[in-house]
């Protein structure tokens, strides 16, 4: 869900979404509310990781997101892993080297 660059939108991070991991069809319309109020206010929905601050984690249901909630240069937040169960969490190197690269 990419929008133009003067609109908020939303991109992945490369090879952080896994099609093994996508959630259930009953598990996107709770997800896509969730998706609907960080673009309101990134803030709102979620928890801060511990271990890999800013990036947050928001559930819905048994799908969870892990997304950056500081905007890129053209105003679209990162989602950097989408998944079902906590394998999600799994991803270190992932969350490490997006937050060493800048944040773009």
């Amino acid at each position: 869900m990419t929008s133009g660059a003067s609109e908020p939108g939303f991109c992945c991070a490369q090879s952080g979404l896994s099609r093994a991991l996508l959630p259930l069809q009953g598990q996107k319309k709770a997800i896509a509310e969730k998706i609907k109020a960080l673009e309101v206010d990134p803030f709102v929905e979620g928890k801060t990781l511990d271990r890999y601050p800013p990036l947050r984690r928001v559930k819905a249901g048994d799908a969870r997101m892990i997304y950056d909630p500081e905007p890129d240069a053209n105003g679209r937040l990162s989602i950097l892993v989408f998944g079902t169960d906590h394998s999600i969490y799994e991803h270190d190197e992932l969350f490490k080297e997006y937050l060493r690269e800048g944040r773009r």
